[in-house]
């Protein structure tokens, strides 16, 4: 929703319910996305992330989280959903419109380990607890993405117990077979 305001505001209540997705159109799936980034020398560049080889990615930590700068995720998929917006405000583009969307399952920190330069060791990640259901996935615009990241299987902790999805959960083929921990590769 963000992605359609003029202004960078975060959408209020109203804004959400004065959009439907579109009757005519079609929701559809992606298995690519293509991340346009800037350099430390201010040279373009670009990350293609795959959902079946390279679904890693990061974006900015919250203002208020002060204990990384980043927030970590795997993409679980990439939505393309047609829109139609009746509100008031101003928007990019015409009132219908296709918009990306992107469901994401968050590491989080591994409290228990010391990262940083100060240790002379890479940040490791865990998932998210699937209990917390509130914290363990979101939906989030591509603009909010700010590359691509290469994670590495801690295999000395071996695989997550299985995940207590139903087998006919969408999201299940990405839930079989995952680490315990992952390394940021840096």
């Amino acid at each position: 929703m963000s992605q359609l305001l003029v202004d960078d505001d975060e959408p209020t209540r109203e804004d959400i319910l004065e959009t439907d997705i579109d009757r005519n159109g079609k929701i559809s799936t992606h298995k690519t996305l293509r991340i346009n980034y800037t350099t430390y020398d201010l040279q373009r560049h670009s990350d293609v992330i795959n959902l079946r080889t390279r679904p890693d990615i990061m974006v900015a930590a919250p203002e208020d989280d002060h204990s990384h700068p980043y927030k970590y995720g795997r993409l679980i998929d990439i939505f393309t959903v047609p829109i139609h917006y009746k509100g008031k405000r101003q928007i990019r583009g015409p009132k219908r419109q296709e918009i990306q969307v992107l469901w994401v399952r968050w590491f989080k920190p591994d409290p228990s380990h010391k990262d940083g330069f100060s240790h002379l060791r890479i940040p490791r990640l865990e998932f998210v607890d699937s209990d917390d259901m509130a914290e363990w996935h979101d939906f989030i615009s591509p603009s909010d993405v700010l590359r691509a990241t290469h994670t590495i299987p801690a295999s000395a902790w071996n695989l997550m117990d299985p995940q207590p999805f139903p087998e006919n959960s969408h999201a299940i083929r990405f839930l079989k077979e995952d680490w315990n921990y992952y390394y940021v590769n840096m």
